[in-house]
């Protein structure tokens, strides 16, 4: 493999580069030359490797001493040493001819100048009026511009972009003392195409050339001949330039991997997505048929909306939301990711969002696709549902946090724009509409909307059976369906776009219904009014459930009271469900169902009332109804529910012989918190730091004496033969707090300060097992329902208990492994119960944060019940946002944030009208939110009438 070099100087990403490729190919790894350009000869990487003599130091050089590359270190070297060489030249401005390669690196090195622009003419890059501040690249005769700029900008209400623009004028006379001030004088960088003749080489020798910061944008490669732009990257950094362009002259070559597809047009597949014809060459089948039938759809769909009155653009969506890590990039990096916004898992769509653009409103039109055998593609259904909602619900939000991704959303809309115009794929005036208007969009003042009596996404599915000859056309869920033969696939994707627009006809569009087609005048709803109308119909739900007479019971139609047993209305369902209560209107009941994940995403619950209300009541339902129904668990698994109970409300006989539970006080707790689970490297030092960090939190301890804790814990392990790096010993019994105390004593000086007082406290008290042998796993102790009874002991000392005993229970959880899945159905394995949980949130230990987030992976729900719902929000943590399903009853404090957060209602004066209601709930009443924040007002089924 032969590799050019220019203008890289050192050389430092070129060389990893290369050591990345060999880890990638191992024992298969070719001979490899590299072919060094420079204006003058430098000391480059290469030439550090051929003079170092050390492994050590060439591990270090090579980035391969940390990592799994660390044990094949020495075989990379050694592959290096024998199949890399490298020669070095200099070139004069590209008079002299480069040798032939497979690929160039080629670095734009031209000289960056600075000039003058008025800043008020100059495009702009200015997005959520200035809370992003952006340049924009401008090409000028050739001359590449890049500045900040506000064209098109209103200042008159923005005083920071007043005082940007007269601030930019100081720039100059700051630089230089006989420089006069202008306040609409600023400076541009600005680059030439001087650099062409030398590119040119790289392209004449090599099959493809990479141009890394080339400097300039895409209209540079517009009228180029013979050459094909066939990849292009803006994902590593935020600049408005591109960070890498890829060309080739091989045109030849693409044309042929088309070709041998039936077919395409390479300026259609690159301006939907950089990077699809560049994999299209070692791509399989299956691949190259999902990039093509993507193709068709976007073209296809584009026809059905192309005779509106509203300007769309098509984004090709993986690489915005991140749904796998293409190109080597981290899923959470992207502004606008899934993964980013706490979505672990789940169905969505990746391959097309359409962005209608009219007046000042957009409008979302998802478009999933897929290719095979006809079936029913009830995951495609979903997948277009779960885009749009995930994009109405990011971009919708009337927030500041709304307003920044309406922003950095609409600059990934105008990068769509610039390709499609590069490669001509629509008319030259098509988005004159959204381009005149540009700093407008920027600024993420628009509003969403909905287009009327119109599907909400499209589901396009290429069928590849032979007997299915005419295409199909179904609505389901809102979600139109369109199912075309396959053999009509390259037509769609061989004919240009601008070709088929003007053979718009519904027999061109395989006899679809003529309502699919938009008219000219499109008529649209704002998101937000549609909002408020189904918010509306909730509050009159509502309104009507409150002027029931919470005390009249349901009678039958001889006048005696209904009282069917609980245990009959449980054992008729098929899969674990608890009911919670009974609609007060309806009477009809209302149920929990924690392993459905259909309806609920997690299983963590929050149980909301103040003294008297029957929130105490409706929580020991809860959990003896989930201990009395455990076999109906996926695969009848037997669930562990840990109850930390502040009030002695749990330790009763009625609720302990209801669940055939255990108690344990705070005397002796037959497991160390000090045990070590898992395979984590230096399991002792992170076991040791999550101890002492957590008896900082709820001592106050200091730094140093935080370091002291930890460093004692670790002389503890070592004490009893346990060695930080070697695993084998990790099975040794750990030491227990009374080993630590003794430990603590033996130091030359023992400081009585607040270690000494919060050690001493917990081993005086012997609040955990002091025999290593007596003890057991957390987890296996947790096997029925298990309460640890915390009253009567000072707070301090309840919370660290509780923060202690949740830091063993989560590295014993993620030990466990993943809970059973079947269909929607997730198995529940592990239920901790906080109860009276405001004084232990508030303490912000991270161990409860981290099961809240992280439970549902493998099983665990938390349920927290508290009197208060401002308890869930501190100043470090928001435990309310990991919270799906809730339970509230009377509350003394409400605010309308907290509204907004629980019940999902914007508007400020359904907003009072709940807190208004809540605040007069009766007793054993409560409003019940499920997992899609649907709200029923529910007389509670308490534990009393269970037993």
């Amino acid at each position: 493999m032969i590799i050019n070099s220019v203008n890289n100087q050192q050389n430092k990403e070129v060389f990893l580069g290369l050591i990345d490729y060999i880890k990638l190919k191992k024992d298969k790894v070719t001979n490899i030359h590299v072919n060094l350009y420079d204006e003058a000869e430098s000391y480059c990487w290469f030439d550090k490797f051929a003079d170092t003599a050390s492994y050590d130091e060439l591990k270090d050089l090579c980035e391969l001493n940390k990592g799994s590359a660390k044990t094949q270190a020495d075989s990379i070297i050694d592959l290096l040493r024998t199949r890399l060489t490298y020669s070095k030249f200099t070139h004069d401005k590209g008079e002299k001819a480069q040798a032939y390669a497979h690929m160039s690196f080629f670095k734009n090195n031209e000289r960056v100048q600075a000039t003058d622009v008025d800043v008020l003419k100059q495009k702009t890059g200015v997005a959520c009026h200035g809370l992003m501040p952006g340049e924009a690249a401008t090409n000028k005769n050739g001359r590449y511009y890049t500045a900040f700029g506000l064209h098109g900008i209103d200042t008159s209400e923005a005083p920071q972009l007043e005082l940007v623009a007269k601030y930019s004028g100081l720039v100059k006379p700051a630089r230089s003392q006989h420089e006069e001030y202008n306040p609409s004088r600023s400076q541009a960088l600005v680059v030439t195409e001087e650099f062409k003749t030398l590119l040119e080489r790289s392209y004449e020798n090599s099959i493809w050339t990479t141009i890394i910061d080339p400097k300039v944008t895409l209209e540079f490669f517009e009228n180029q001949k013979n050459m094909v732009l066939i990849h292009y990257s803006d994902n590593y950094t935020n600049s408005v330039n591109y960070d890498a362009i890829t060309v080739t002259k091989q045109t030849g070559l693409y044309n042929k991997v088309l070709e041998s597809d039936d077919g395409g047009i390479i300026e259609e597949f690159n301006a939907f997505n950089g990077e699809w014809l560049l994999n299209l060459v070692t791509a399989n089948d299956n691949e190259r048929k999902e990039k093509r039938g993507i193709i068709c759809a976007y073209k296809y769909v584009n026809c059905l909306l192309a005779k509106s009155d509203i300007t769309w653009v098509p984004l090709s969506i993986a690489e915005v939301i991140r749904v796998a890590g293409n190109l080597g990039l981290n899923m959470a990096d992207s502004d606008l990711s899934r993964l980013a916004q706490g979505f672990k898992k789940g169905v969505i769509s990746d391959d097309i969002l359409f962005v209608g653009f009219k007046d000042q409103q957009i409008i979302l039109l998802p478009v999933e696709v897929k290719t095979g055998k006809r079936q029913t593609h009830s995951k495609g259904v979903k997948q277009a549902q779960e885009l749009k909602s995930y994009f109405e619900s990011l971009l919708g939000q009337q927030t500041l946090a709304g307003h920044l991704y309406r922003g950095l959303f609409m600059r990934q809309v105008l990068m769509q724009i610039d390709k499609y115009k590069l490669y001509n794929v629509y008319e030259n005036d098509y988005f004159d509409v959204i381009e005149d208007n540009s700093a407008y969009w920027l600024q993420g003042d628009y509003q969403l909307a909905e287009l009327t009596d119109y599907p909400a996404g499209l589901l396009f599915v290429n069928v590849e059976d032979s007997y299915f000859a005419q295409a199909k056309f179904t609505l389901e869920s809102n979600i139109l369906k369109i199912e075309v033969p396959a053999a009509c696939l390259s037509h769609w994707v061989k004919t240009p776009m601008q070709t088929l627009f003007a053979e718009l006809t519904p027999a061109k569009l395989h006899h679809i219904d003529e309502r699919y087609i938009l008219n000219e005048k499109t008529t649209v709803n704002l998101l937000s009014e549609i909002h408020k109308v189904a918010d509306s119909a909730t509050k009159q739900q509502v309104e009507k459930q409150a002027t029931v007479d919470l005390k009249e019971p349901n009678t039958s139609q001889n006048g005696e009271t209904e009282n069917k047993s609980s245990s009959e209305e449980l054992q008729s369902n098929e899969h674990l469900k608890v009911l919670v209560g009974h609609v007060l209107s309806q009477n009809t009941p209302v149920y929990w169902e924690p392993t459905n994940t259909a309806k609920f995403m997690n299983t963590n619950s929050g149980i909301i009332g103040t003294m008297g209300t029957g929130k105490t009541q409706c929580t020991k339902s809860v959990v003896t109804q989930l201990y009395r129904n455990q076999h109906n668990n996926v695969d009848g698994k037997p669930i562990g529910i840990l109850i930390f109970d502040y009030k002695s409300d749990y330790v009763d006989d009625k609720f302990l012989n209801a669940t055939n539970g255990k108690s344990f006080n705070l005397d002796c707790l037959p497991y160390n918190p000090l045990s070590l689970f898992g395979n984590k490297p230096k399991l002792p030092v992170h076991t040791a730091s999550a101890f002492a960090t957590t008896m900082t939190k709820a001592f106050g301890l200091g730094p140093k004496q935080q370091t002291k804790l930890k460093n004692l814990i670790l002389e503890a392990y070592q004490n009893v033969g346990i060695d930080r790096s070697d695993k084998t010993t990790w099975n040794i019994p750990a030491p227990t707090l009374s080993d630590l105390w003794d430990l603590y004593l033996e130091q030359e000086k023992v400081e009585q300060d607040s270690l000494y007082a919060a050690l001493d406290s917990l081993v005086s008290f012997e609040v955990f097992e002091p025999c290593a042998n007596k003890v057991k796993s957390l987890y296996d102790l947790v096997d029925g329902v298990t309460v640890i009874e915390l009253a009567g002991y000072d707070t301090s000392i309840q919370n660290l208990v509780v923060a202690l005993t949740l830091d063993l229970f989560y590295s014993q959880m993620q030990k466990q492994g993943k809970p059973e899945v079947l269909g929607d159905f997730r198995q529940v394995t592990k239920l901790v119960l906080v109860d009276e949980a405001d004084n232990f949130m508030s303490q912000n230990f991270a161990s409860l944060r981290k099961i809240l987030k992280e439970g549902r992976e493998y099983g665990v729900g938390v349920i927290l019940s508290t009197q208060d719902i401002t308890h869930f929000k501190t100043g470090e943590n928001d435990y309310s946002s990991y919270i799906l399903s809730w339970i509230v009853h009377r509350v003394a404090q409400i605010k309308n944030q907290d509204i907004k957060s629980i019940f999902n209602v914007d508007d400020k004066q359904e907003q009072e009208r709940l807190m208004k209601y809540i605040r007069e709930l009766e007793k054993h009443t409560s409003l019940y939110i499920d997992g899609k924040k649907s709200i029923r007002n529910i007389k509670d089924k308490a534990f009393w009438e269970l037993v």
